[in-house]
């Protein structure tokens, strides 16, 4: 499988293209279970709610049960950029 990220694409009307900068990433997709599941709720909870009581952040991963995490095992990344970007550096 792949996943794109865009670290940006700016329209640049006055040139009729855009300045971008992106990675994708191929690999095998696999359901994450277990302990590691347990870690991974647990980052994103902290993420998106790590502000909250450690108790409610608790009760959120115990009773959770109905949420299935996907991990990508990367075998390889490419990434492209505007040859603009490419200039700057």
């Amino acid at each position: 499988m792949s996943f794109a990220v865009i670290d940006e694409d700016r329209i640049v009307s006055a040139e009729y293209t855009t300045y971008f900068r992106s990675v994708i990433a191929f690999g095998q997709a696999r359901m994450v279970e277990g302990d590691e599941w347990q870690s991974a709720f647990k980052a994103l909870i902290e993420k998106y709610s790590g502000d909250q009581p450690e108790a409610a952040k608790q009760k959120e991963i115990t009773e959770c049960t109905e949420t299935y995490l996907v991990a990508i095992d990367v075998e390889y990344i490419t990434g492209k950029e505007a040859i603009e970007y490419v200039r700057a550096k």
